[in-house]
């Protein structure tokens, strides 16, 4: 799928093109759209693969007669923005609704151009499959030879509709002409962290052209004289979670100034005990409402001034005895336990450990790395159970430092361990959430850096991994690592 803008002169098309005319620089400027909200998330660039597509596609040209296309690296990241926007919006315009070619605007690499054309594609996973397509509907692109310089990407955002999206930004420039080439020497699966702008005319639109998007906020529990960040985030009209919305453009309010106040960038402050409603708003959308439950007065340093020994951990634990348990689930019958009140995650059946913690060989990248957990074989939707009683801490879908996690929960048990359970198809606790041992928390999945369905678990004290395979000493593991 490809397009063709113009400055001088009318460009070749394929039956498949849509054609929109670049007008001249003396023309009036383009029409302002609404302004949009900004999403930030996380793509794995795969430039070596976009480089093979670079070469095929000079093969090509050099079997006709033409000069090969120079990639820029203000190009290459220009492409690389142009392909992650393709995950939220697959077209040639941009899902802020303004024209591929304004990417300039940002990367400053058209100044000089005199034509620009765009080719797109998504869901193939290397050049091969890419060049099968652009060689039958984007061929006269490719060889117009009127184009000197491109960008190309490749980006991969798993547990999305098409997963791998690519970009080819052609650019026809004056003779004379010189910039800094990208790096050769590209890194295959580097993780990198995008921003896009969405225009607001997006949300709510459902037909075949535009993605419907959907704005969400997680509940917030604030304890005592804390503070949190109320989050938004946007997702796609398959429940595809894209990002986290930037404050800019969003509006917060809180329905009880007495229980919480909250900032425009989003943080909310707690005042007094209760709860109440916490609403975001942007012009033009629906509200977003959440609730914000605030905790009791202050009794922590009474408890610490009384007690002696580890006294810091001893009131957490007084503290988690007096929180509300009722809407928790009871334990399941039937799980694997330990001695020492530990209950394994996953169905009796599922004891095959792939990856044990420690140094190995990563499955997905193929570069030694540092385990931090264990990998548990299981199937895609069987249930993930709370190994200990405790709070949520963390239910989200894993951005920035935390990519690699997909869909994932941390649990805090209140005596300075934390488990982790990632990679899940879905989650079935939300962050504040009191759990008991052996509450279905969400269900085996493939999500964020994986080579297929499994279960990732991590055990933490005072912050520190540890062997999660240590407190369960008795159990009888099947061991199939990965090394």
């Amino acid at each position: 799928m490809f397009d063709s803008r113009f400055a001088s002169l009318l460009r070749r098309l394929s039956a498949l093109a849509l054609c929109i005319l670049l007008l001249p620089p003396s023309a009036p400027a383009r029409a302002a759209f609404p302004k949009p909200l900004t999403v930030s998330f996380t793509v794995v660039t795969y430039q070596n693969r976009a480089r093979s597509a670079l070469k095929q596609i000079n093969s090509l040209r050099k079997e006709n007669g033409l000069a090969p296309l120079v990639m820029p690296a203000d190009l290459e990241k220009a492409a690389i923005q142009r392909a992650a926007e393709l995950f939220v919006f697959f077209d040639h315009d941009r899902p802020d609704l303004s024209a591929y070619d304004t990417v300039d605007d940002a990367y400053a690499c058209g100044q000089t151009s005199l034509a620009v054309a765009e080719c797109i594609a998504a869901g193939y996973s290397n050049a091969d499959k890419l060049m099968d397509d652009w060689r039958e509907n984007a061929l006269d692109t490719l060889l117009d030879g009127d184009f000197t310089h491109a960008g190309l990407a490749c980006v991969y955002v798993k547990g999305s509709y098409n997963e791998y999206y690519w970009a080819l930004y052609l650019q026809q420039q004056p003779v004379g002409f010189s910039a800094r080439e990208a790096d050769a020497a590209a890194k295959a699966g580097k993780s990198h962290s995008v921003k896009v702008a969405v225009g607001k005319d997006m949300y709510g639109r459902a037909d075949n052209s535009h993605k419907r998007f959907e704005l969400r906020a997680g509940n917030l529990s604030l304890k005592t004289k804390q503070s949190a960040v109320a989050s938004v985030y946007l997702y796609d009209r398959y429940g595809v979670k894209i990002g986290k919305l930037a404050p800019e453009g969003l509006t917060f309010q809180s329905s009880n100034t007495k229980l919480f106040s909250v900032l425009q960038s989003g943080m909310v402050k707690r005042k007094g005990a209760g709860t109440a409603t916490l609403t975001v708003s942007a012009p033009g959308l629906d509200d977003i409402k959440c609730t914000v439950t605030t905790g009791g007065p202050e009794t922590l340093t009474s408890l610490k001034t009384l007690l002696s020994g580890d006294t810091w951990t001893v009131a957490r634990i007084a503290c988690f005895a007096d929180m509300d348990f009722a809407n928790a689930q009871p334990d399941q019958a039937g799980l694997l336990r330990t001695g020492d009140g530990w209950l394994w995650p996953l169905p009796a059946s599922n004891l095959k450990l792939t990856s044990a913690f420690g140094y190995r060989m990563h499955p997905v990248d193929h570069v030694p790395n540092s385990h931090t957990g264990i990998d548990v074989a299981a199937s895609t939707g069987v249930p993930i159970y709370a190994a200990r009683g405790g709070q949520v801490i963390m239910s989200e879908y894993g951005a920035g430092a935390n990519w690699s996690y997909g869909n994932f929960v941390v649990i805090d048990h209140g005596d300075g361990t934390t488990t982790l359970y990632a990679h899940m198809s879905s989650r079935a606790v939300s962050e504040g959430q009191m759990v008991s041992q052996g509450q279905t928390i969400g269900a085996v999945g493939d999500t964020g850096n994986t080579s297929g369905p499994h279960l990732h678990y991590e055990v933490r004290r005072n912050g520190q991994r540890t062997d999660p395979e240590a407190y369960y000493p008795n159990l009888p593991f099947i061991r199939a690592y990965n090394w």
